[in-house]
């Protein structure tokens, strides 16, 4: 039976509010934004924006009953002019744009600090048979065209921005490489071969068109042991998470300190859990041999994804105002040792017993005036700081024996 045009529209919102309620984010989805200082009408579906990431999403809900030629014609190109308003109101209409958020009310979405674009349309109707995989707009844009399987399955499996957007990057650049696609299978087939292709599609360059036979490459992807390995390592990575949610967010200026988090992919944030707790029991081991009147602390130093992250451990007895400057001596000072070389710098310090977390960020380092870089450098002496750095890499890969892994 045919859905009503408001049971139709109950199913959309509902999707609406569900990919906004993803845990990683929700605090930089707005569903359905209106322009606050405009015409008040509504941008798009689903308008996701975090740092210089924007997602705009159309979602419609068409039964075909064997009629692809009308959704094509008509569904397709209502969503595809939606997508362009909003496109044009939020990057071109010479004003930033403000719209409610369903937590943080009102936000102002800066149109120049937006460098990358994804456009998504959503069916959630039933009886498809076949389907567009985009749109070239007149002005070379790409619109990924998908289901409500394939865009929650996607933002399961890829549930970091960074992780979402290198997809539809990767799927956008192959589909406009081709003429002519034929798939036997379905899109998240697609998605199982880009994790197994190490998050890269099949390479088509030099052809006009292809044929991919993947069907069931999403249900061997799923089940595979190395995939499940992979899951069982990233538990650790959902640190980051919890920390964002659970203490960043909460603070006045949570959101600009959460940003260097949010941005870290899946694999990226696992690094950073591991890094953590590593010094962490460290210092745990420290603190049961350290002389009870001993000032104790311990620091770490990690590049990840071009951010400079700095861990102090501290203990409990010596919480107090002093602090907040020790991190912000020990983020400074590992940046002066490291030539200023990450883009940013983010610090974190707690105590023994994770019991209270301090943060500090920098955006733009590299703009410490001399006296303060003097001022630093006085107070790791004093401190007798970073006089025997050491310096090591690790790398990490995101499937556990991935030769093995790759002969599938």
């Amino acid at each position: 039976m045919e859905l009503s045009s408001k049971e139709k529209g109950d199913q959309g919102e509902a999707l609406v509010l569900d990919l906004a309620a993803r845990s990683y984010l929700s605090h930089w989805c707005f569903p359905n934004p209106r322009d606050e200082d405009g015409d008040r009408k509504e941008i798009a579906d689903l308008l996701i924006w975090l740092n210089d990431v924007l997602i705009l999403i159309s979602i419609k809900n068409y039964e075909f009953n064997g009629d692809h030629e009308k959704y094509h014609r008509k569904t397709v190109e209502k969503a595809v002019r939606q997508i362009q308003g909003a496109e044009r109101k939020l990057l071109h209409s010479g004003r930033d744009i403000a719209v409610l958020h369903p937590t943080r009310g009102r936000v102002v979405i800066c149109s120049s600090t937006i460098k990358q674009v994804i456009r998504l349309i959503i069916n959630l109707g039933e009886g498809e048979e076949y389907y567009e995989a985009g749109r070239e707009t007149s002005k070379d844009r790409f619109i990924s065209i998908l289901d409500r399987d394939t865009i929650e399955t996607a933002f399961e499996e890829l549930d970091t921005i960074r992780d979402l957007v290198g997809y539809f990057v990767a799927r956008e650049g192959m589909f406009r490489s081709l003429e002519k696609t034929m798939i036997a299978g379905r899109e998240k087939d697609l998605l199982a071969v880009y994790m197994q292709n190490a998050r890269q599609m099949p390479d088509v360059t030099g052809y006009a068109a292809a044929a991919f036979d993947i069907e069931g490459a999403w249900e061997g992807f799923k089940s595979h042991p190395q995939k499940i390995a992979r899951d069982k390592d990233n538990e650790e990575s959902f640190f980051v998470d919890e920390l964002v949610s659970r203490e960043l967010l909460q603070l006045k200026n949570g959101s600009e300190i959460a940003e260097p988090l949010m941005l870290l992919s899946r694999l990226e944030r696992r690094a950073f859990a591991k890094a953590f707790f590593e010094k962490y029991e460290e210092f745990g081991s420290t603190v049961s041999l350290a002389i009870a009147d001993s000032v104790l602390h311990l620091k770490r130093y990690q590049t990840i994804g071009g951010v400079g992250f700095t861990f102090l451990f501290y203990q409990k007895k010596y919480e107090g105002a002093k602090i907040p400057h020790l991190l912000q001596i020990a983020m400074y000072g590992h940046a002066i040792n490291d030539g200023f070389a990450a883009k940013s710098l983010w610090a974190i310090a707690t105590d023994e017993e994770v019991s209270r977390f301090y943060f500090c960020y920098d955006p733009n380092p590299s703009g410490l005036p001399v006296e303060g870089v003097d001022a630093i450098r006085h107070d790791l002496a004093l401190l007798g700081w970073n006089m025997n750095l050491k310096t090591s890499s690790v790398n990490l890969t995101e499937f556990p024996d991935v030769d093995t892994y790759n002969e599938l």
